[in-house]
């Protein structure tokens, strides 16, 4: 049984990944990679990035360190990860690593915080948030690790920074709160631009919804999506993650995945059309696993068929445009 499911899902990805524009052309999907984070050990708390081909194929560990490696960003056919594999239990460094590398380059020695990054300018420059014993804003920072530029948002909690508007401004998750603990803590989507140094609250979680504990998110790690002009991200809502979607001005919020089914951490492939995310049938605490689908889709297709946690997958892409 379980073969026959592995055999009819790997069919019809075969038919999203050479998928039929309007003109009858075939857009072909297979200059893309897919990388993820993988609990290998609980005990230990080991987690590997992953690499897979787009069809779910050709599965291999990318970081293969006996530490903390997760990865937050990609671009160029590298993948940018966190790890505290030469520091101690916890205490993070950037790095980057193509998928065709055995080795990893360490970017930075500036501590990070568990916070998804971003990169513009043809990858140059990074924007990170250092750990909090470090600093309390962003930093934009070279290929080099030296600092570029502090971004001082102005809020006492501020993680996982997005650049949009090409690099000109900034979307991240923020609260005006800056104990998560707090029963006033609630995340939500702010846009900053980088020019003019001016605020902007984003996303407004519904009032009427108390489903979202103080450990779960209100508004999770944006993904910018140019090709569509908006932001999306995960929240808690009716107790279940879903993918939301918004515009750089706080408006036309819909809901691009259904209830019922958590849907995480996820991306978009450049044209705006794949989605990605990690996801598990509400109740189930055996399987959380990487899928794929187009955004009009009615349906999902699972890449990952085991019962590890699989989680925040992200587009590699290795062909670059001539």
């Amino acid at each position: 049984m379980r073969s026959k499911i592995i055999y009819v899902a790997l069919f019809f990805l075969t038919l999203l990944v050479f998928a039929c524009k309007p003109d009858g052309k075939t857009k072909d999907y297979s200059m893309y990679q897919i990388a993820y984070n993988v609990l290998l050990d609980n005990d230990s708390g080991n987690y590997e990035v992953f690499v897979m081909d787009i069809d779910g194929s050709n599965k291999r560990n990318l970081s293969k360190s006996p530490s903390v490696d997760w990865a937050y960003h990609a671009h160029n056919g590298e993948v940018y990860y966190i790890s505290d594999r030469e520091t101690s239990a916890g205490s993070f460094l950037l790095y980057a690593q193509h998928v065709d590398s055995i080795k990893p380059r360490r970017i930075s020695f500036v501590r990070m915080a568990d916070s998804w990054l971003d990169t513009r300018n043809d990858g140059s420059e990074i924007i990170i948030k250092p750990h909090s014993m470090v600093d309390s804003v962003f930093y934009i920072i070279d290929q080099k690790g030296a600092l570029v530029q502090k971004v001082d948002v102005g809020l006492p909690y501020l993680n996982d920074p997005m650049f949009v508007n090409d690099g000109k401004a900034i979307v991240f998750r923020g609260s005006e709160t800056a104990v998560k603990m707090d029963s006033a803590y609630v995340d939500e989507l702010y846009y900053f631009d980088l020019e003019n140094e001016s605020l902007k609250q984003l996303t407004h979680y519904p009032e009427s919804d108390s489903t979202a504990q103080w450990y779960h998110y209100h508004a999770g790690p944006p993904q910018w999506n140019p090709a569509r002009q908006m932001i999306s991200y995960s929240s808690m809502q009716n107790a279940s993650y879903s993918i939301f979607s918004v515009d750089l001005d706080g408006q036309s919020l819909a809901q691009i995945t259904p209830d019922g089914f958590s849907q995480g951490w996820h991306d978009w492939s450049e044209d705006g059309e794949l989605l990605i995310y990690d996801g598990t049938p509400v109740g189930d605490k055996e399987n959380h696993d990487i899928y794929i689908q187009y955004p009009e889709a009615d349906t999902s297709i699972r890449l990952t068929f085991d019962s590890w946690y699989q989680q925040a997958p992200l587009f590699v892409k290795i062909q670059t445009d001539e």
